[in-house]
């Protein structure tokens, strides 16, 4: 099951679908969650392989210079809000 988060309204909304998986079924998932053995409790743990990707990236603008990692998260928060929300 998963539901979707409504940029508009600034709210996760309430209508979920249901999604079906069976022993051949490759699940991608984004998100802290999706490392929670809590949250998939019928998923074998054998069966599956956790990834977690830090955006830890500071950018160098010259050899003196550079936007840290707390800027650049800002920056991407901004760009986003600004693109998906218009906030």
């Amino acid at each position: 099951m998963y539901g979707r988060f409504n940029n508009n309204l600034l709210q996760n909304t309430q209508s979920y679908k249901d999604v079906k998986v069976n022993n051949n079924t490759e699940l991608i998932m984004e998100g802290i969650h999706a490392l929670n053995p809590a949250f998939f409790p019928d998923i074998d743990p054998d069966t599956s392989y956790k990834i977690y990707v830090s955006a830890l990236t500071s950018i160098s603008l010259d050899n003196h210079n550079w936007i840290t990692t707390t800027d650049n998260r800002l920056i991407r928060s901004i760009i986003r809000d600004y693109n998906f929300i218009k906030y």
